[in-house]
C-alpha cells in the first residue's frame, strides 16, 4: 500500500506499508481529517475503524495500546531518520542513506553479500528523497553503477546489505566534513 500526500501540485510519497500495517491512527487520535491518501496496488482486505469502534476496541483489547505505541514510536524514529536524509546535500548520498533508512525500519540483518529486495523502485526512491524523475535519471545511472545493485520486477535489489551501510555512512561522514570546512572558514572569515 502507498501512502502519498499532493504538495505543490506534486505527489510526494511518504511511505510504502507492509500488509498488516496500520494507516490512518492520527486521524483517529486527533479526531481531525486524514492529512494523505492510501492507494492499493494490489487485492488487499482492510479494516476500517471509526472513532467509536477504535473506543471499544481498546475497552476490549488493551493490548491495542501498545501496538499503537509502538506504531507511534516507530514513525517518530522515521520520521526523525527522513528530516536527516532531507539533510544530506548530496543527492546520491540521500539516495544510499535513503536505502539504509528502509535496511534499519524493516530490521534486515547487515551482512556482507547479504542480499535484499526493497519494495520500490527507481521512481519511488526519487520520490521518496524530494527528487523527481527528470532530476534524478543521472542520479540512478549513477546509483546503478554500483553492479550490486539491480532492478527486478520494478524493484531495487542489492547483493550486499553492507554495502549500502557503508556508501550511507561515506555520505554523512563528507557531510561532516563539509559542514566543518565552512564553520571553519566562516570562523576565519570573521
Amino acid at each position: 500500500m502507498k501512502i502519498s500526500k499532493i504538495v505543490d501540485d506534486k505527489e510526494v510519497l511518504i511511505a510504502l506499508l507492509p500488509a498488516g500495517e496500520i494507516f490512518g491512527e492520527m486521524a483517529l487520535l486527533e479526531n481531525k481529517p486524514r492529512s494523505a491518501s492510501a492507494i492499493a496496488h494490489e487485492d488487499v482486505t482492510l479494516l476500517a475503524v471509526n472513532k467509536q469502534n477504535f473506543e471499544l476496541m481498546i475497552r476490549k483489547q488493551p493490548q491495542l495500546i501498545t501496538r499503537l505505541t509502538t506504531l507511534l514510536a516507530d514513525r517518530i524514529w522515521f520520521a526523525y531518520k527522513q528530516l536527516a536524509n532531507a539533510l544530506i546535500d548530496d543527492p546520491l548520498g540521500r539516495l544510499y542513506d535513503y536505502l539504509w533508512l528502509q535496511l534499519e525500519k524493516n530490521r534486515v540483518p547487515i551482512a556482507k553479500n547479504g542480499s535484499y529486495t526493497f519494495d520500490f523502485g527507481p521512481k519511488e526512491l526519487l520520490n521518496m528523497v524530494g527528487l523527481t524523475t527528470k532530476e534524478g535519471s543521472d542520479l540512478m545511472r549513477r546509483l546503478f553503477e554500483d553492479k550490486r545493485l539491480k532492478v527486478i520486477d520494478s524493484r531495487i535489489f542489492t547483493a550486499d546489505v553492507e554495502e549500502i551501510q557503508k556508501q550511507a555512512e561515506y555520505y554523512k561522514k563528507m557531510q561532516k566534513i563539509e559542514a566543518a570546512r565552512r564553520e571553519r572558514s566562516q570562523q576565519l572569515n570573521a
